[in-house]
Parts: C-alpha cells; structure tokens; sequence
C-alpha cells in the first residue's frame, strides 16, 4: 500500500491504519515530520520510518529507536533511499515472523 501525505495532519490520520514503512520529511508545512514520527511511535507504533532532512546535523529524535528510524540528508541518493527501506522492511518482516 502506498499513501502520499503532503501534510503532517494526512499523516497523523494514518495512526489508525499504519503502513508497513513511512518516510517523513523532517520539514512538512504544517508541522515536524519528527513530531509525526514520535505520535506514531508513542502510540504504541511499530512502523519503520525514514526520515529526510536538509540539516546538516541529524537530529538525536531517534534514539532509543534505533532498529526503527534511519535518517537520510538532502540530496538523497535514490540507491540509499531503496537500500534503507529494503532493510527496514527486511528487518520488520523478520522481527514479525
């Protein structure tokens, strides 16, 4: 199943049917893709997320969260990208079964 949300309010209307994988921007126009990814993830979550961000210093939002949250910088490299989501992906299918 793929969603694309433009807005933190379509992505938070998700927690009730959550994907298998979310990539979030750390910067949506209406609010932190961080502040989604941490509402989803305190719920009780266990989605994988990729976060993007232009910011030369990755944030510290993931910790404690490792096996669930990878952080790619701006320009993303598309290879990166589909490497991380393979493994995320790989990794929660494996953890599931």
């Amino acid at each position: 199943m793929f969603i694309n949300c433009v807005a933190a309010v379509d992505a938070t209307a998700l927690l009730s049917q959550p994907p298998s994988l979310a990539v979030v921007d750390c910067h949506l126009p209406d609010r932190s893709g961080l502040s989604v990814m941490r509402l989803a993830l305190g719920a009780g979550g266990r989605t994988p997320f990729v976060v993007i961000t232009g910011e030369p210093d990755l944030p510290d939002a993931g910790a404690g969260l490792a096996s669930a949250v990878r952080f790619l910088r701006k320009p993303l490299d598309l290879r990166e990208l589909l490497s991380v989501v393979d493994s995320l992906l790989h990794h929660t299918r494996s953890t599931a079964a």
